[in-house]
């Protein structure tokens, strides 16, 4: 990639950097431009080298063997770049005297190059502009949604943005199957030849049968989010689940026998096991009322959420450094870790919710919306719809035909 992008460069702007060479002489000498880049290279070699951490522009040219001859140039290139650990450098020097004739640097996705104009050592910052670029990746859970994103090409982040985005819809731990699909429409920034950056436009996800959609829209004056084909915010009020589980060992109920008290009673929360440490979230926004010791709760944290809503959790190991009474706490902000303090007979935690004091099913709850988008900005909002869905729809029929003979293979 960068050598495509240096290359270019070469071509674009060697006859000027080249001495005191006219586009006349050149031309006169040189009918043939390919000719003479060809012929150029022939009488230079490249020297390439990626910086590494200490490493300063006089170590890099004694390493390369070039200092003594190039002292002069090397003091003038200070005036304008510092190395950088990752930077890529490439020297062009002549054969036979080994005189640096130019240097090419890419520096945190920048290019730009140095080398004599006019007798003068000049630095050039010769980028390009930002290019966005659309592709649409599919693809079909075999494992897990990590392993099958990698698989079809996406980078570690995207597959934690997707994860983000359909939080609300999608437990990512218990709730995917094998033959699952997803559809995204990224967009790429590229600049001098590399990704800079990519934002999910738009995605598709099927479930266990059951699909979910999610379309990136920036509302003015309330910022960017992701909503679904109706407009309603993909961000509910709380999450899905307030930690990452292997199993639920015990659901809301009305009678439940106690493995510890060996009686019958009610169980109005949801235990949801996993190892001992493993990292407990705020469901959501709110202020934390309770943080100690609660009789066979153990260590438990109470947060209150507006509108009614209180959550609690126990049986915690230990606490996140700050929990306390009074504390603010963000949706999905780290309050404890699990544990089985209190009467417990494993590593679990007992999750509760409240609306008005009364404890209901959290399971069986559909949550409100965050936001919407203003009906104002609806018309613009269905028209992107329409047009990220046609773009996905063709990849959405190849991903359900993969994982029919996904799912085909695996009866066999």
């Amino acid at each position: 990639m960068t050598r495509k992008v240096f290359f270019g460069i070469l071509v674009v702007l060697s006859f000027c950097l080249i001495g005191n060479t006219s586009w006349a002489a050149l031309n006169f000498r040189y009918p043939d431009r390919i000719e003479y880049i060809k012929n150029y290279y022939d009488s230079h070699r490249t020297l390439t080298r990626t910086v590494k951490r200490g490493d300063t522009l006089w170590t890099i040219f004694k390493e390369l063997g070039i200092l003594k001859k190039n002292i002069s140039c090397l003091e003038r290139l200070q005036d304008f770049y510092s190395p950088k650990p990752g930077d890529c450098l490439k020297i062009v020097v002549q054969e036979k005297t080994a005189l640096v004739d130019r240097v090419e640097l890419l520096s945190g996705g920048n290019v730009y190059l140095f080398g004599k104009s006019a007798g003068k050592w000049t630095f050039y910052d010769i980028n390009y502009p930002v290019l966005k670029i659309r592709e649409v990746v599919s693809g079909v859970i075999d494992e897990n949604m990590y392993t099958a994103g990698i698989k079809a090409g996406l980078h570690p982040g995207v597959i934690l943005d997707l994860s983000d985005i359909f939080s609300s819809d999608v437990d990512f731990n218990t709730d995917l199957r094998r033959g699952d699909i997803f559809v995204i429409l990224l967009e790429k920034e590229v600049r001098n030849g590399r990704e800079r950056d990519s934002r999910i436009l738009a995605a598709r996800m099927v479930v266990q049968g059951e699909s979910f959609e999610a379309f990136y829209f920036n509302v003015p004056g309330k910022g960017e989010g992701y909503y679904d084909r109706n407009g309603n915010s993909k961000e509910r009020f709380f999450l899905k689940a307030p930690l990452q589980y292997r199993r639920i060992s015990s659901y809301f109920t009305a009678r439940r026998f106690h493995p510890i008290l060996k009686i019958y009673r009610p169980h109005y929360g949801i235990d949801y096991a996993a190892p001992a440490g493993t990292p407990v979230s705020a469901l959501g926004d709110g202020v934390v009322t309770f943080a100690g010791w609660k009789g066979g709760y153990g260590k438990y944290v109470e947060i209150r959420h507006g509108h009614g809503y209180k959550t609690t959790y126990g049986h915690l190991s230990r606490f996140a450094r700050g929990i306390r009474a009074g504390k603010k706490v963000k949706r999905g902000e780290l309050i404890g870790y699990v544990g089985s303090t209190g009467l417990a007979t494993g590593p679990h935690l007992d999750f509760r919710f409240y609306v008005n004091g009364k404890p209901v099913n959290f399971l069986k709850t559909k949550w409100p919306h965050v936001t919407s988008v203003p009906r104002s900005h609806m018309a613009r909002f269905r028209s992107l719809c329409d047009e990220y869905v046609k773009l996905m729809d063709d990849e959405y029929v190849k991903a359900l035909a993969l994982a029919r003979a996904h799912n085909g293979s695996s009866k066999k």
